[in-house]
């Protein structure tokens, strides 16, 4: 079941466009607003289907001392 409507393989590819494309940057953007808005100074933070870990970047960038936790069903993101 795993991969049956991703493939896997699509991760270099997608890490390629991910720091210069609009949809990632806004995405980003809204994802820190949410953050900072709603938790202020966060503990921790968790993201399941973490992808290439390009959200987990931008959070360990904008909040240091957050401890800071991600998955990805699929090992190819994870490289």
């Amino acid at each position: 079941m795993a991969g049956e409507f991703f493939d896997p393989l699509s991760f270099k590819e997608l890490a390629a466009y991910e720091d210069s494309h609009f949809w990632f940057q806004a995405r980003n953007e809204l994802i820190l607003w949410a953050i900072q808005h709603y938790f202020v100074k966060p503990i921790r933070y968790a993201e399941i289907g973490c992808g290439t870990g390009y959200v987990l970047r931008a959070v360990e960038q904008e909040f240091p001392v957050t401890e800071i936790v991600g998955t990805e069903l699929f090992v190819e993101g994870l490289k």
